[in-house]
């Protein structure tokens, strides 16, 4: 049986108009020649007024760039093909196309002109982008953990955080972090982008936030407004945060609920003073920083934790003697470069050998856990307290010294014994001797300084004792 596989003219161009990508063939003299329905649709011009033109007479200026590069890669570079994309938009939202380009040639060999076709590539351009995306925050959280070990407080993570998470979402501007106190105010702990003193002072009621509003309570997605505007002013709320530091009006909004062990914990806000900017990518870009930052929070007070027992003596919450020598490394360097001064004061409580064997060792740790509150209290946020062994403490402080040190701490000893322990029965007073040395003109070293605050301690024990008479004066 013979087939006749000969398909006829009428059949090819009624195909090759029906084509659903825009094609087009152009000739030598790179004017349009041939095109299909889809590209007259394209191009927004019936087919009369194409052939015979050329690209720019009809094309838009990125269509333009796109053709013009692919005819210098194949008729001066030779090319066998080229393919360039370009971004368009008809109303709508701008979309990527990708221009394939293709010589054709005649029986001889020769170029006869060049065929092209369009095809829409936005998915595929949005997908790279998303994944490009997506990868920059999985860098950033990494970034962030990897910081952890040498942040100083959960302030400094929040700021890292922030930073971190603003650099990777292209649409936001500014930003802020905001933590649920116990009064259910929402406070800023970090911002960017917005005023600094305003963003310090600034709280709202969980109730009277924006993620409250549109979720009416179901805090557990990330939300987005694309006119911010319009949204607070059909809820009548007040706008004391809506203008970046350039004094400009912010448009959209999207924020970010965090949650850790169930409970609701804070917001993580991301603003661009333009319309309409945020879009479901940025949500699941979003959600995954959801997930991720409580991760980060919980890693980090956990390490807090750990630090903060590696440094602290477990009876009495002070800082234990490792830790405080090297604070002093610190100091003492700081000092010798810049010349400061600072005193070191050895403490010794008096008589706690005593209450131990009288009462009991739970009544002396009473005395011990006593005396470290008062002191912690009772000294500068700039001065270091410590336990320094037994019943020995020790304090780095600044900005006192000589007389005026040493009245002070006669002050803190008469009001300390006036408040003696109620145990079992018994009043057990809270007496302590002290000596202090001065960094520079006592020594410079820690085994120095240690020796002669000993001394002085020793000296100050004595002395109390005579005034009590137990001894000879």
């Amino acid at each position: 049986m013979n087939h006749d596989r000969t398909i006829d003219g009428d059949l090819l161009e009624a195909i090759f108009k029906a084509l659903p990508n825009p094609i087009f063939f152009r000739d030598l003299d790179l004017k349009f020649e041939r095109c299909n329905d889809s590209f007259c649709d394209f191009i927004g011009a019936a087919e009369a007024a194409i052939l015979g033109r050329g690209a720019s007479e009809l094309c838009p200026v990125p269509m333009l760039g796109a053709i013009s590069e692919s005819d210098r890669d194949i008729l001066t570079l030779s090319a066998p093909r080229s393919s360039r994309t370009f971004a368009a938009s008809s109303g709508g939202p701008e979309r990527t196309y990708l221009l394939s380009s293709n010589p054709v040639y005649d029986a001889r060999g020769s170029i006869r002109g060049l065929a092209g076709m369009i095809s829409d590539v936005s998915p595929l351009v949005e997908s790279e982008r998303k994944i490009e995306r997506l990868m920059r925050l999985k860098d950033a959280i990494l970034a962030i953990n990897a910081s952890i070990l040498g942040l100083a407080g959960m302030d400094q993570l929040f700021d890292l955080i922030l930073e971190k998470v603003l650099a990777a979402v292209d649409h936001a501007d500014v930003g802020c972090v905001l933590l649920l106190d116990e009064d259910r105010m929402l406070r800023i702990v970090a911002s960017l982008g917005y005023p600094p003193e305003e963003s310090k002072g600034f709280r709202v009621r969980l109730e009277d936030s924006f993620q409250w509003k549109r979720s009416k309570n179901q805090m557990d997605d990330t939300l987005i407004i694309n006119d911010l505007q319009e949204f607070m002013a059909s809820h009548e709320m007040r706008d004391d945060l809506l203008r970046n530091e350039g004094g400009h009006v912010i448009r959209s909004s999207m924020s970010a609920p965090l949650v850790i062990d169930g409970d609701f914990y804070g917001l993580i806000n991301l603003d661009s003073g333009r319309n309409n900017v945020f879009d479901d990518t940025d949500r699941a870009l979003m959600e995954y920083v959801r997930m991720q930052v409580p991760i980060a929070i919980s890693t980090f007070k956990s390490y807090e934790l750990k630090v903060r027992d590696s440094e602290r003596d477990r009876l009495t919450d002070a800082y234990n003697r490792r830790h405080f020598e090297s604070v002093f490394a610190g100091a003492q360097g700081r000092a010798l470069r810049y010349s400061e001064r600072f005193s070191l004061v050895l403490f010794d409580i008096n008589d706690l050998k005593k209450v131990n064997d009288s009462i009991g060792h739970l009544a002396g740790d009473m005395v011990l856990q006593r005396f470290a509150a008062e002191m912690k209290a009772w000294l500068r946020s700039s001065d270091v307290f410590a336990r320094y062994g037994g019943d020995e403490f020790v304090a780095l402080m600044h900005r006192t010294k000589g007389e005026r040190l040493m009245r002070r701490l006669d002050a803190q000893r008469l009001l300390l014994s006036g408040k003696p322990i109620e145990y079992k029965g018994s009043r057990i007073g809270c007496v302590f001797s002290y000596g202090i040395a001065n960094f520079g003109k006592d020594g410079t070293s820690y085994e120095e300084l240690i020796a002669v605050a000993d001394k002085r301690m020793y000296e100050d024990k004595a002395r109390i004792k005579a005034a009590r008479g137990l001894i000879s004066p």
